[in-house]
């Protein structure tokens, strides 16, 4: 959630993403994500694992969350 935030307002701060832009057109955008730090993995590996554990953990997922709330087409990388 942190970093779709952090990736909401850097492009709406970089003008890309405006009021006129068809956010349900593909769009080949790439988008490319460096993550170190697992805080909430090592929190969660403690407890009962539920369905969402991993899901929720998995870094391979955050580019692709970003990539597909906006509607980007290119590739997703984490």
């Amino acid at each position: 959630r942190l970093m779709l935030q952090a990736a909401y307002q850097a492009v709406a701060q970089s003008g890309y993403y405006n009021v006129n832009m068809n956010v349900h057109s593909p769009n080949k955008v790439g988008c490319y994500v460096g993550v170190v730090a697992n805080d909430y993995e090592n929190n969660i590996s403690h407890t009962t694992p539920i369905a969402f554990s991993a899901t929720g953990a998995l870094r391979s997922y955050i580019a692709g969350k970003v990539s597909h709330y906006f509607g980007w087409t290119g590739p997703a990388m984490t």
